[in-house]
């Protein structure tokens, strides 16, 4: 499941960070699935040069798919070196107060406000994507994906040696007498169906472009947190909503609400029947839970 809490990050963040982060992907992925996530994706892709991470995001947002749990590690730890990038660090821009590394993943809702934001006028000029069917001509999916010489095409080694043993030619096939050991493992579609679930039958792969910048997420901050703070009031989907707001609203969700000091969680809906509850999604365990709005607005 995306939304659980079971990557172990290479840097251990808090539980109200955990929560946040959860929750505030949650609410990103809500609001701006489909093609309003584009820029976003090219913006990161911009900064970070991180193409795992800008990939997975644009399958996960974009295109609404469910990811592996590769890819999953790849948003989670690409997410938290950026985040990174964007908060104050201890030991630098002195004049605002600093935030530990521990600590990251509890502003992630600044960080998001801030993408989507600087994100706006982003150029779309290289984000670009090909269909790619990860199965051979045959029809299953690859097992063991393998070039031949002289062919763009992509085979399954086991189609190919039967091919030789039968003494068949391979249209295109730039040797007169092809052996195994001509057959070159296709690693890019190798690393391409470790990150994929196996029911997707067509995978969008982004274009590689040469003047992209290389994987080094260094991030020019022009904008200090007080601003990015400032950012966060215009996305209503990444502020905390108060209980009795809730309570007044027809049906709010998603919305986010503090379940606890430390836990946010994402309100779903409001019971017809009882319009002091709400259904929530909570991170921490995973669950979805009933939720009193008049004992949530007393904790």
């Amino acid at each position: 499941m995306l939304f659980s809490n079971d990557v172990a990050l290479s840097v251990k963040q808090t539980t109200k960070g955990q929560s946040v982060f959860l929750s505030s992907l949650y609410s990103v992925r809500s609001e701006k699935c489909g093609g309003n996530f584009k820029k976003v994706v090219a913006y990161i892709r911009q900064l970070t040069g991180c193409n795992p991470l800008a990939q997975s995001l644009y399958q996960m947002i974009c295109k609404n798919e469910i990811v592996t749990k590769t890819q999953k590690i790849a948003i989670f730890e690409g997410l938290y070196v950026l985040f990174r990038e964007l908060l104050p660090r201890p030991g630098q821009r002195t004049e605002e107060k600093p935030i530990e590394d521990m600590d990251v993943f509890e502003y992630s809702t600044h960080c998001w406000a801030y993408l989507i934001t600087e994100a706006a006028n982003q150029s779309m000029e290289h984000e670009e994507y090909t269909p790619m069917i990860p199965s051979s001509e045959e029809g299953p999916r690859f097992c063991d994906p393998v070039n031949v010489p002289g062919t763009p095409v992509i085979f399954e080694k086991s189609h190919v040696l039967q091919k030789i043993r039968d003494g068949e030619k391979i249209p295109n096939c730039s040797e007169q007498v092809l052996g195994e050991s001509s057959l070159k493992r296709a690693i890019d579609i190798e690393k391409i169906l470790l990150s994929l679930p196996p029911f997707i039958t067509t995978y969008f792969l982004w274009l590689t472009h040469a003047d992209m910048p290389g994987e080094n997420f260094q991030v020019n901050m022009k904008k200090t947190f007080a601003v990015m703070t400032e950012k966060l009031t215009e996305f209503p989907f990444l502020r905390v909503t108060p209980p009795l707001q809730l309570k007044e609203a027809g049906q709010p969700g998603p919305l986010p609400v503090l379940l606890s000091e430390d836990n946010l969680g994402i309100c779903l809906f409001k019971d017809k029947c009882k319009p002091q509850e709400i259904k929530v999604l909570h991170f921490l365990s995973g669950k979805e839970e009933t939720v009193n709005l008049d004992e949530l607005a007393l904790s």
